[in-house]
C-alpha cells in the first residue's frame, strides 16, 4: 500500500488536475485490458502522442497493473478490475486529503 500511495503522489504531481474519480476509471480500464490479454506495450503505445508527463503516468500505472495476475474466470476478472480501481481510488482520496 505504501508503494501505491507513493506512486499516487508522483502521479498526482504530473496530473494535478486529475480527480480521484478519473484515476479510478483509468485504473479500471487499464486493469480490464490486462485481464483480457492486451499487451503492456500496446497500452503504452496509445500514449505516444501524449505529453512526457502523461506518458510517465501511464507507464507507472501499467507497471502496477501488469504485476498482478490475470484471473481465469469472468467473475475473477471483474473482481480484479474492481479491487484495483477501488484500491487506487481509496489511496488517492487519502493522499488528497493529507496533502
Amino acid at each position: 500500500m505504501k508503494k501505491i500511495i507513493a506512486l499516487l503522489v508522483v502521479m498526482m504531481s504530473f496530473n494535478a488536475s486529475a480527480s480521484c474519480e478519473a484515476l479510478e476509471g483509468l485504473s479500471a480500464s487499464v486493469m480490464k485490458a490486462r485481464q483480457y490479454g492486451v499487451k503492456a506495450s500496446e497500452l503504452l503505445a496509445m500514449s505516444k502522442d501524449d505529453s512526457p508527463s502523461d506518458q510517465e503516468f501511464l507507464k507507472k500505472l501499467v507497471t502496477m497493473v501488469y504485476k498482478r495476475p490475470i484471473r481465469v474466470t469472468e467473475e475473477g476478472k471483474n473482481e480484479a478490475i474492481a479491487e484495483f480501481a477501488n484500491e487506487l481510488y481509496i489511496a488517492c482520496i487519502n493522499t488528497s486529503t493529507s496533502v
